[in-house]
C-alpha cells in the first residue's frame, strides 16, 4: 500500500473520531425557573425565551428544573451538574419574602 494512502485513512479515521468526541459534549445551562416570576406564562415569560433560546443552540442542554432555593443540598446537586447558572430579573415575587426567597 500507498505510505500516503495510509496516513490519508490514518488521519481520515483520527478526524472522524475527533469529531465524534466534540460533538457528543455538551454543556449544561441551569435556569432558576420559578413559575410566573417574569411574566404571566407565553412568549412574554422571560425564562421560556431563555430556556428556548438555549435549547436551540447545538451543544447545550438546558435545565429548568431549579424552582426553589430551600433545599440547599438539592440546589447543590443541580448546580454542580451545570456550567451556567441563570436567574432573570424577578418582576413578580417579594425576594425579602421568605416564603418565596428562603433564608438557605
Amino acid at each position: 500500500m500507498n505510505k500516503n494512502y495510509n496516513l490519508n485513512v490514518l488521519f481520515s479515521l483520527l478526524f472522524v473520531l475527533i469529531a465524534t468526541v466534540v460533538q457528543s459534549q455538551t454543556t449544561q445551562v441551569s435556569v432558576f425557573n420559578y413559575p410566573n416570576l417574569n411574566g404571566t406564562g407565553g412568549c412574554g415569560d422571560e425564562n421560556e425565551n431563555l430556556i428556548g433560546i438555549i435549547d436551540a443552540l447545538p451543544g447545550y442542554d438546558v435545565d429548568g428544573s431549579i424552582t426553589s432555593f430551600s433545599d440547599a443540598s438539592l440546589l447543590a446537586s443541580q448546580l454542580e451538574e451545570s456550567t451556567f447558572f441563570f436567574m432573570t430579573d424577578m418582576e413578580r415575587e417579594d425576594p425579602e419574602n421568605t416564603t418565596f426567597f428562603p433564608v438557605a
